[in-house]
């Protein structure tokens, strides 16, 4: 499971605003978050990148660990 929304709620901005960021909406970012949507590997770093533009110290690891962790 991605760490999304844990990283989001961190820096407290909003699904609707990170998913502005990234050019999708608000309801893609909690299909992300809740795992019914996967997520693409461009889509994963364009949502890494734009939670570090809004304050978060996170690597692409850390939001989107390995299934074997």
């Amino acid at each position: 499971m991605n760490k999304i929304k844990h990283y989001r709620n961190e820096i407290g901005t909003s699904q609707r605003d990170l998913g502005e960021m990234v050019g999708v909406g608000q309801s893609a970012i909690d299909r992300y978050e809740s795992g019914v949507r996967k997520v693409s590997v461009p889509m994963a770093w364009k949502i890494v990148n734009a939670l570090n533009k809004l304050g978060s110290k996170c690597r692409f690891g850390d939001v989107f660990p390995s299934p074997t962790k």
